[in-house]
């Protein structure tokens, strides 16, 4: 920059020499250049050689540094042949604008340069002769390149944010942390609340959470230290319905204004499901202990290869703490060896393993013979369940020894062992009113032999007792323990399979089968007849109680139906 280009200061003395003058203006050259080198901004001096032609005539240090242009690049250059064409004709025009304006101009310029992409912020002063012309404009760049690239950045992730904030599903809102007011609402919280977003940011949160403004302030500043982030609240909608919603609240500074920004979720039906499993959960609790027979669900325990060696009780009601004289509670995770030693019920454990490992349910009566139940007996229903099983136990001590006074008194059939008519009514009348408690159906089963006359006819008397014994054998494989089984008189039997449900075609099958099976032994043992009969079936139902003689008589009916369709005969 040569100094003569700039505005003189008036002449105050005529004493100054020419080489006074001289030695002025290359001092005040030397300090000009000082500073237009030390300066940390980019300084360019562009030369006005007519109307739109400039040439650079100087640029500073900093100005080479920041471009990445050497001096003989641009020094001496046009605009048009430093710059890319865009960047040389933005330029162009800003320097004819700062000329015409006669002032200083400030812009900002974006442009490609070998060191890359430089942003400027550019202060163009144009420097006027004395005659009022332009002759050169003085350029001071700043290189803001990491400030807008920030910025840039800043617009974008905000950009990203409202994109998110826009088109998300779940329910967003932006709330002023000290007043509760609404600040922005998306269009999830339209459609979840009803309100629209205008007026949703004349509301405050508070109202929509039916808080006063004081518990507001507890509540935000709990999330403030960094709890209640997670909360479950009661939101009211415009219908005026209210819905239980699940929020998770976070906390940002925008300018000096703390703003909450809180994601909702409606969690009505996930409540009103939990609730109404714990409804359930404690239906079936208050089921179970106030049942009078005992429940209890074990796990299996193995041993390194898999084999079940114990089981361990992991659920029991209260009826199986006051029967074996323990609180039910300490009896979880104790092992089925402690509470029932093996050595007195080896034949249980040998039931509860192989429902455990067949996952086939069955029935048996045992009798523990040790502590308080010594002299128990116990009817079991053991069911798989999980990686166990779970037992139902009911105390048939005195049905047993009912059944043991019964045949001490005769009731017994002297030829087939079973219960004779009076045994079977006695004990049968007495299952049925059990029955009554319980929420399974029972079947009352009525048996005629086929061709009994026939068989005492043709092979004799002695004939027909075996023949009856063999039904006899026949209907205790087909019926279980607990069955109630009995001979009528003559060639008529019945059984009664009590709190077996709907069973009644499986009986049927089995009865079939053990038929078969016994006839094939007749046949190797050279017996000349086969055995079958008719059945006649009646049920009863606890919710609708029968009496004995009525389920007889509904029986008989069935069988003499069957007898004379040939529909449901066994062979």
């Amino acid at each position: 920059m040569k100094l003569q280009d700039q505005p003189t200061e008036p002449q105050h003395t005529t004493t100054l020499t020419d080489a006074d003058h001289a030695r002025e203006l290359a001092e005040r050259e030397e300090r000009l250049k000082l500073i237009y080198n030390s300066t940390h901004d980019c300084m360019f001096l562009m030369r006005v050689e007519g109307i739109g032609q400039f040439r650079c005539e100087s640029v500073n240090r900093a100005y080479t540094a920041v471009t990445g242009l050497r001096e003989d690049q641009v020094v001496g250059h046009r605009p048009e042949d430093i710059l890319p064409p865009a960047a040389a004709a933005f330029a162009l025009g800003r320097y004819m604008a700062a000329i015409d304006s006669r002032s200083p101009l400030v812009y900002a310029e974006d442009i490609m340069l070998p060191a890359g992409r430089v942003v400027f912020e550019t202060i163009l002063t144009p420097i006027i002769d004395a005659n009022g012309d332009c002759t050169h404009l003085l350029g001071a760049l700043r290189d803001i390149t990491a400030r807008k690239i920030a910025e840039e950045a800043l617009q974008e992730s905000e950009a990203r944010y409202r994109q998110l904030f826009e088109s998300n599903g779940s329910v967003q809102f932006l709330v002023d942390a000290e007043s509760s007011h609404i600040l922005d609402a998306n269009p999830a919280a339209e459609r979840f609340y009803g309100w629209t977003r205008e007026q949703m940011r004349a509301m405050n949160a508070s109202d929509i959470a039916d808080m006063t403004i004081d518990e507001w302030k507890t509540y935000t500043r709990g999330i403030s230290h960094g709890e209640n982030t997670s909360a479950v609240r009661i939101h009211k909608l415009a219908s005026g319905e209210k819905r239980t919603v699940e929020i998770f609240a976070g906390e940002f500074m925008l300018g000096d204004r703390r703003v909450f920004h809180s994601i909702v979720h409606d969690v009505s039906d996930r409540v009103r499901a939990e609730e109404a499993l714990r409804d359930s959960e404690a239906r079936f609790r208050n089921a179970l202990d106030s049942s009078l027979d005992i429940f209890t669900v074990l796990d299996t325990v193995r041993d390194a290869d898999g084999v079940i060696i114990d089981f361990r009780v992991v659920e029991v009601n209260a009826r199986a703490g006051t029967v074996l004289g323990v609180d039910a509670s300490r009896m979880i995770g104790r092992s089925f060896g402690e509470l029932l030693p093996y050595a007195a019920n080896g034949a249980l454990l040998k039931s509860l393993v192989a429902v455990a490992e067949t996952g086939e349910a069955t029935e048996t009566e045992v009798q523990p013979r040790v502590g308080p139940l010594a002299d128990k007996w116990l009817s079991c229903q053991i069911v798989p369940l999980g990686r166990g099983v779970a037992i139902t136990a009911r105390d048939v001590t005195d049905r047993r020894r009912a059944e043991d006074e019964l045949r001490a008194l005769s009731l017994v059939d002297s030829l087939t062992g079973l219960f004779n008519r009076r045994g079977f009514e006695a004990v049968a009348a007495q299952q049925l009113k059990n029955a009554e408690h319980t929420t399974k159906a029972s079947f009352l089963f009525y048996f005629d032999m086929n061709d009994f006359k026939v068989i005492n006819d043709t092979w004799g008397h002695a004939a027909g007792d075996d023949a009856l014994v063999k039904m006899a054998g026949v209907l205790r494989q087909t019926f279980r323990e607990t069955d109630v089984i009995a001979r009528m008189g003559g060639d008529e039997f019945v059984a009664l399979a009590l709190n077996c449900g709907e069973v009644s075609n499986t009986v049927l099958e089995r009865l079939r089968s053990e038929l078969a099976q016994q006839n094939a032994r007749n046949g190797l043992a050279g017996l000349g007849y086969t055995l079958s009969s008719g059945v006649g079936i009646a049920r009863f139902m606890p919710e609708a109680p029968r009496t004995l003689e009525g389920l007889l008589a509904i029986a008989d009916r069935d069988l003499y139906e069957d007898k004379r369709l040939g529909g449901r005969e066994t062979a």
